[in-house]
């Protein structure tokens, strides 16, 4: 049996990216950084995964700063419309790879990019919901020093910050009192 190989996600990130320059053999530095993030958030959008837009806003005004002629090294100024672009690529010429991108940069001239598998990642939100879910439960019944025990245990908390959350779940669950 012959395993499937996946396309390199850098050669994805790359040929995504080069949708929305204008020109690949005129491109600075700073837009190439630009298209890069631009498919990098769309990457992960199409797959469910948010990345604030006012993060990647700021990214593209400290690019737009270093190189005022950014926007015209791209195929528009409206980065949500270049965005849902990339998007509609990835799901065309992707629509299994559920990959999620961590980090997608240009590094001595060549795309670097780190990434976990999707599916571990819906898994790892669902043990963490599970284990914040229990520490609830256990406010609720007012067994906070094992809530905090729970949380030290499952999330990798120290005591301090697991007490400071205990304390807030209680605040707000019972909004301050008992």
């Amino acid at each position: 049996m012959v395993a499937t190989q996946r396309k390199k996600l850098s050669e994805i990130m790359k040929e995504l990216a080069n949708t929305v320059v204008r020109s690949p053999f005129s491109l600075s530095s700073a837009g190439a950084n630009a298209a890069l993030l631009l498919a990098h958030v769309a990457w992960n959008r199409s797959l469910g995964e948010e990345a604030s837009e006012s993060t990647y806003r700021q990214v593209l005004a400290e690019a737009q700063r270093v190189n005022p002629g950014l926007w015209s090294e791209l195929r528009g100024c409206d980065p949500e419309r270049l965005i849902a672009r990339l998007m509609r690529l990835k799901r065309q010429r992707y629509p299994l790879d559920d990959r999620v991108i961590k980090l997608c940069v240009l590094r001595r001239g060549k795309v670097h990019v780190e990434w976990y598998e999707g599916s571990d990642v819906r898994e790892s939100r669902r043990m963490a919901h599970g284990h914040l879910q229990r520490g609830i439960e256990l406010v609720l019944g007012g067994n906070d020093e094992e809530a905090i025990d729970h949380l030290c245990r499952t999330a990798g908390m120290a005591k301090e910050e697991a007490r400071g959350l205990v304390m807030k779940l209680r605040k707000t669950l019972w909004g301050g009192t008992q």
